[in-house]
């Protein structure tokens, strides 16, 4: 039932016009219901894994003797290293070369300071 916006009588719900004073009934507004729209989730897709071909023995042989030359085997081991465009055998190759000069240089640091303490010590 709704009020009318003239008289402020009751008008029934289905009439036109009210009953008072013939003035035309406010529109009948009917709630309506909207379905909500489904949207299928989307899940993001895992990145593409690079299938690298693995590096063969003449290449690890190739580099051991590149990585040997004293000082241009240093930078080609480090630029080796760092890039990430490279295959990743051969980067970590170069990686696991660094870390072992790294550690071949602190023991001969070590066994020198010792084998000085101990030439000086019998001197």
């Amino acid at each position: 039932m709704h009020i009318c916006p003239s008289c402020g009588g009751p008008v029934q719900n289905g009439e036109a016009f009210c009953q008072n004073c013939g003035a035309p009934a406010p529109e009948q507004r009917q709630a309506s219901y909207q379905q909500p729209l489904y949207t299928q989730p989307v899940y993001p897709q895992p990145p593409e894994s690079k299938k690298e071909e693995p590096v063969s023995v003449a290449a690890f042989f190739g580099l051991m003797i590149l990585f040997s030359i004293p000082v241009i085997g240093f930078i080609c081991e480090v630029i080796f290293a760092c890039m990430s465009s490279i295959n990743t055998g051969i980067r970590n190759f170069a990686k696991a070369n660094l870390i072992f000069y790294a550690i071949a240089v602190a023991l001969l640091l070590i066994f020198g300071v010792t084998l000085g303490a101990v030439v000086s010590v019998v001197s």
